[in-house]
């Protein structure tokens, strides 16, 4: 091969391969690894006698300052120096808490909470005898302590799988090289105990322990093959190399040869596509590194028997650790409304505080409670006092009840049968890595397949569940995410002809033509609603995936004829592609694994036409052109990338009378630009031809590359390699001076043909659009396909029409941050979903995610926060206005254990089975009426006032009407007055029958396990005030006070303030239900009643874009 170098008379490749499969004995191997840039090969002639290297020595190969060497050394068969701790060690830990630190540091990030250190104040203002309300003892500890038990016992839990999973991991087995009494052997050792430096061995179908480069492989040529499922979802294969240096099958390592290596990786980075070093060998020849020579943490080695690499960053620094880092906050509208609400409540709860101690101190002095002249003092007293009769202003249960709620809402969530893939269950097997909770909780977790649990919607970030019913805008990709992603080759344009079958109407079977004069009408291919292909596909040459071409015409330009042009078109296709055939020991069969399934429809399009890919490597190429087998040897390969929109490949057909030929295949944009000038009118009117077919396709909305080629002289290639080697090779070079390089080498191209590739789109995708467009979300599709592409999916989606103006963005504004982020399971892999808040299986999915569960949590999500603040301030404002009665000294109505037990165990249950459970409209009727979703209006700071002043009256009820009827008399059978406790317990007891009777006012769906909730909770009650009352221990001040309660006037005293404190929310419910309907209270008749909304008796008119409105009387 010219232009490579083959000056390399030993290898650590040889050697390390020598040692890994055979019994040979070699007598040193010693590998020296540099955090610099810059590698170089220690001489054995300066190594010490005890085996260690000379610092000098390195320093001075390096250009060092002699004895200031930075480079790290190991040895195998003497003495290795310990690791260079200044690298990150291979143990990685992602827990936070340990078992000495737990205690502390979570009770220090709980009372980060400003909510939490709120009540600590509240708590120790009840042990202060000047404020306290409870005779000195804390009471509001026992919420608190709760609160706090329960995020703790959620941080311990989620904790406890951190340090498993770690545990997992840095006890994981591997192999690496170590001093021996005779030789040095690969031993088993933990991958916490690797270090930058470390020689691996890793055996098939084990995971690599580190970012390790490839020093050599049970390949004979030195390639090896990689799935990287655990890093962004991908399973097919992709293929690393042995530096192509090391494994040169011309140079093998002699077994007692004595080699110092040094490399110089670059900085850890978190970029997974590229990777820089450098190697120097002992005759001073550099060896550059790339991405395709490294092996990263974290992914399987399949189909390879072993391998073996020097470790280059361990533990943190890997790409995989660097890229999972802590994931950014997000907070949803309802959390930063949450917090606007908190802000004005305490702004209320000072403003009551301070008129209680304004108008306290302006009353008239009382013989029974002198003034003195320490009154500011007794003022701050009394302030202090009034925050503890006010602290429940703020309810504490507030985010506990939140973050419980949205853990079992994104459960019923992943949950859901009709948003798994094809609506359908999946088999459930023990002990793989993925699990679920099953159906209704029974705390039993089963786990599935890594494969199968693919199906299935997840939750990331829980904390935005209610963000999704009240999305605006919608940004998508197109490939894979609209579209199947599962690419058919259509058509292709060769020396200015096109081929391939046209379009076909829905009606019209698969393969069928269409006249010209109805061409026009169905000229949007991916509208066809065809089903999904089978694997294999009946063709001309036999069974093939991602060819959908029929054309006679074709057929026998390629196969019959043999034009030169048409063939070399295919042998285009096959060479310079990222495919590796790979052969089915099963079957025997042939099959590709490509990077991309654009990649893999062209090489099978190539096999359709008798160009088989048969090898590939990073040296040679194997083809079969009709039978034939050809070699191509490979001198450069350029992948494609984001940035240069194509890829390239200098080869050299072995025993052929071409020269050096560049293949590239890519975008028309930069390929267009790089074309030759015509050298005579056919070309140019080929050139012209060529464009046109490539706008046509772009209009059928198709994929299109562009092909083309270069034939080098000798003497260009020669020098355009040699200054390419020398850039690649230098420590200063960056990938932009190397693409610029590149980009030299890429001109003057001759275009061979263009390529038509079909990506169907997905079942679902217009209609679920469509829906969203009558939701009033307005839908972006964000493509960097062709315009004409664009539009043609935009117009088979129904996302634009014709009378509606093309836009183009320029790049600068096209930066945006979205709020929620929903990633597709795709075939290439999970990269979006792992890093999305929410992934689901397939776009139509999106449809239920954000009509019918995103509807359903924001609802639930509002009312349980206007609820929380609702109940509190119920609980709290009689004992305001009782002031009026006490002179505002800040006497409580209340028994204080009743007191703080409210919000924990008399109002906690209902509320939270009715923000899990309740569905105002049902699912069918969400998706059928998707306006729905445009008309919701449920959390706001209005409402919250709205909410706010419904307490404020229904306190005044529970305050004055019990005191109008207790306070006039006897009203127990012995004839006793009621005092101040036996109105406060009567007070209480209506405060928790409102608040519970208020909630059940909100639900609309009522599971059998909501009146069981609201039960249990007014049961408790009865149970805490009867035990309260009955022993004297408990309560003194409740002893004996139960009896009143049971009075039956009082009952019925009970009964008219539970009807007046309802009697307005309920009145206006009723109203708008009956002489203003809301479009949901119309869908919630149709559910409830089991209405046909198509018959004339029913309440509703349907409109004919999906909306839905009351029916007039003239209708």
């Amino acid at each position: 091969m010219k232009g490579t170098p083959r000056s390399l008379h030993s290898t650590a490749s040889s050697k390390l391969y020598a040692l890994a499969s055979s019994d040979l004995e070699p007598s040193l191997i010693a590998v020296s690894i540099s955090s610099m840039a810059k590698s170089i090969i220690v001489p054995s002639n300066e190594r010490q006698h005890d085996g260690s290297v000379d610092s000098d020595a390195a320093a001075k190969a390096l250009g060092h300052p002699t004895g200031a060497s930075t480079c790290r050394h190991f040895g195998v068969g003497l003495s290795t120096p310990p690791p260079d701790t200044s690298f990150a060690p291979n143990r990685i830990s992602t827990s936070i808490y340990t078992p000495y630190n737990f205690l502390f540091k979570n009770l220090f990030k709980q009372f980060a909470r400003l909510s939490n250190m709120y009540f600590l104040f509240i708590t120790v203002l009840q042990v202060i005898p000047q404020v306290t309300l409870s005779g000195g003892y804390p009471t509001t500890i026992v919420p608190l302590v709760f609160v706090l038990f329960v995020n703790a016992i959620k941080d311990l839990i989620e904790d406890i799988h951190r340090h498993n999973a770690d545990t997992v991991q840095n006890s994981s087995k591997t192999l690496q090289m170590q001093d021996g009494d005779a030789k040095p052997a690969f031993v088993a050792t933990t991958w916490a105990d690797l270090h930058v430096g470390s020689i691996v061995k890793v055996h098939q179908n084990e995971i690599i322990p580190a970012d390790m480069i490839i020093l050599a492989s049970s390949s004979p040529i030195g390639q090896c093959f990689t799935m990287t499922a655990n890093l962004d979802g991908e399973t097919n294969l992709k293929i690393r190399w042995v530096p192509s240096q090391l494994a040169s099958p011309d140079n093998p390592m002699t077994a007692d040869a004595d080699i110092w290596a040094k490399v110089g990786p670059e900085e850890p980075s978190r970029r997974l596509d590229r990777f820089k070093a450098t190697l120097t060998t002992c005759d001073n020849v550099k060896v550059s590194i790339g991405i395709s020579n490294l092996l990263l943490r974290g992914v399987l080695l399949r189909d390879t028997d072993w391998a073996v690499g020097v470790t280059v960053y361990t533990g943190d620094d890997t790409k995989i650790q660097q890229n999972s880092g802590e994931t950014p906050f997000k907070s949803s509208s309802l959390s930063k409304m949450t917090n606007i609400m908190t802000y004005q409540i305490i702004v209320l709860q000072v403003v009551l505080q301070i008129v209680a101690v304004v108008v306290e101190a302006l009353g008239p002095d009382l013989p029974y409670s002198p003034r003195n002249s320490q009154s500011m003092l007794n003022a701050f007293w009394l302030f202090l006092t009034y925050m503890l009769l006010f602290s429940n202003f703020v309810p504490i249960s507030l985010q506990v009840t939140v973050d419980i709620t949205r853990f079992v809402q994104s459960i019923l969530l992943c949950l859901d049968t009709e948003m798994a893939l094809g609506g359908v269950g999946v088999t459930v097997y023990p002990y793989c890595p993925s699990y679920i909770y099953t159906h209704y909780f029974y705390s039993t977790k089963y786990y599935i397949s890594l494969n199968l649990s693919l199906s299935w919607c997840q939750v990331r970030c829980s904390d935005l569940n209610e963000d999704l019913g009240v999305i605006q805008h919608i940004f998508t990709d197109k490939t894979g995410t609209l579209t199947c992603n599962n690419m058919e080759f259509r058509k292709c344009a060769i020396d200015g002809v096109s081929f391939g079958n046209v379009a076909a109407p829905p009606s019209a079977p698969r393969g069928s033509y269409l006249p010209p004069s109805t061409s026009n009408n169905y000229r949007l291919r991916s509208i066809l609603p065809f089903p999904k292909r089978t694997m294999d596909m009946v063709s001309p040459r036999g069974h093939l995936t991602h060819v959908n071409i029929v054309d006679k015409a074709l057929q026998q330009k390629v196969v019959d004829e043999r034009h030169p042009r048409f063939v070399q078109f295919f042998v285009n296709l096959a060479v310079n592609s990222a495919v590796v055939p790979i052969v089915d020991a099963a079957t025997g069969r042939l099959v590709y694994s490509a990077i991309s399934p654009d990649e893999e429809a062209l090489v099978c399009a190539a096999k359709h036409f008798d160009v088989t890919l048969l090898r590939h490597d990073s040296t040679s190429v194997a083809v079969s052109r009709f039978g034939d087998t050809v070699l191509f040897d490979v001198l450069h390969m350029f992948e494609f990338s984001s940035e240069r929109k194509k890829s390239s490949m200098i080869v050299r057909e072995r025993g052929g009378s071409a020269g050096v030929i560049l293949f590239c295949k890519g975008a028309d944009t930069v390929v267009f630009p790089a074309l030759r000038s015509p050298v005579d009118a056919e070309e140019d009117e080929r050139y012209t031809a060529m464009k046109q077919h490539l706008v046509t396709y772009a209009a059928e909305g198709l994929r299109v590359l562009c092909v083309a080629q270069r034939e080098l002289s000798d003497d260009v290639y020669e020098a355009w390699n040699a200054k390419y080697l020398a850039a690649k090779t230098a420590s200063d070079t960056t990938e932009d001076d190397l693409d610029a390089i590149v980009r030299d080498i890429e001109t003057q191209l001759d275009l061979v043909g263009i390529t038509g590739i079909e990506d169907r789109l997905q079942d679902g995708v217009a209609d679920a659009l469509q829906c969203f467009r009558l939701a009033g979300i307005k839908v972006w599709m964000l493509t960097g396909d062709r315009p004409d592409t664009a539009v043609n999916i935009g117009h088979a989606t129904q996302l634009i029409s014709n009378d509606m103006q093309v836009v183009q963005i320029s790049t600068k504004g096209t930066a945006f941050i979205a709020h929620v982020g929903v990633g597709i399971m795709g075939a290439e892999g999970q990269q979006a979903a792992n890093a999305s808040d929410y992934s689901i299986p397939e776009f139509q999915s999106l449809k239920r995610l954000l009509l019918v569960h995103g509807r359903w949590m924001n609802r639930r999500m509002s009312i349980l926060t206007l609820y929380m603040f609702y109940k509190n301030v119920l609980l709290v404002l009689p004992q305001f206005f009782f002031g009026y009665y006490c002179s505002f000294s800040g006497q409580s109505t209340y028994y204080d254990s009743l007191y703080q037990l409210y919000n924990v165990c008399f109002t906690a249950l209902p509320v939270f089975l009715f923000s899990v459970s309740d569905q105002h409209v049902s699912a069918p009727m969400s998706l059928q009426y998707p306006s729905l979703y445009a008309s919701q209006s449920f959390g706001s700071i209005r409402w919250f006032w709205l909410w706010i002043l419904d307490a404020c009256i229904s306190s005044l009820v529970i305050l004055f009407i019990p005191l109008a009827v207790l306070g006039h008399g006897p009203s127990s059978i012995h004839g006793f007055d009621q005092g101040l406790w036996d109105v406060g317990l009567v007070m209480n007891g209506a405060v928790v029958v409102v608040a519970n009777l208020r909630l059940a006012l909100e639900s609309k769906c009522w599971f059998w396990f909501i009146p069981v909730g609201f039960a249990s909770s007014l049961g408790l009650w009865s149970a805490s005030a009867y035990a309260f009352s009955s022993l004297l221990s408990f309560g003194g001040e409740l002893y004996a006070v139960l009896g009143v309660v049971a009075n039956l006037s009082i009952l019925f005293m009970l009964v008219l303030v539970c009807v007046l404190c309802c009697f307005g929310a309920y009145g206006l419910q009723a109203y708008h239900t009956t002489f203003a309907p809301h479009p949901t209270d119309i869908c919630h008749e149709i559910d409830v009643w089991g209405l046909d909304p198509t018959l004339p008796s029913s309440p509703v008119v349907i409109v004919s874009d999906g909306r839905v409105h009351p029916k007039q009387p003239h209708e």
